[in-house]
């Protein structure tokens, strides 16, 4: 009896895991805690994955993790007309530069610079991410 109890107790672990919890989600992602944040939004946003809110946070714990940081560009590239979210164009652009997608790269910088919205730390980032990418370009042809 003791034994069926213990499997039943961990089944319902289980499934609260597979869950997921928006809550310990957010906390971990204003933590610093990236990782813990992106297990968590990687479950919620299979239910809903048209969310921006999750779609926008997926990309920036990839982006700040040392998982693929290429894997952000699918989430970010989801929400980049629609989202009230100022950064998610220099954002995709730092993704498609993990890509070595430099071209699709400048082209991201280029709008978020012209958009003249964002953090003031991210437009001046834009300038040099930009020449890195123009950098990069001339590079690989040699």
């Amino acid at each position: 009896m003791l034994s069926f109890y213990f499997c039943s107790g961990q089944e319902k672990i289980d499934e609260k895991a597979a869950v997921g919890d928006l809550k310990l989600a957010d906390e971990n992602f204003r933590n610093g805690n990236f990782e813990g944040a992106l297990d968590e939004y990687l479950v919620l946003i299979k239910k809903d994955q048209g969310n921006e809110k999750l779609n926008y946070r997926i990309g920036v714990c990839y982006l700040n993790t040392d998982i693929d940081k290429t894997k952000a560009i699918a989430y970010l590239e989801k929400i980049k007309g629609s989202t009230s979210e100022e950064d998610v164009k220099y954002l995709l652009g730092r993704a498609y530069q993990f890509a070595l997608q430099f071209e699709d790269a400048i082209n991201m910088f280029t709008k978020y610079k012209q958009e003249g919205k964002g953090s003031s730390a991210n437009k001046k980032e834009a300038d040099i991410q930009l020449q890195y990418c123009i950098n990069a370009k001339e590079l690989i042809k040699f």
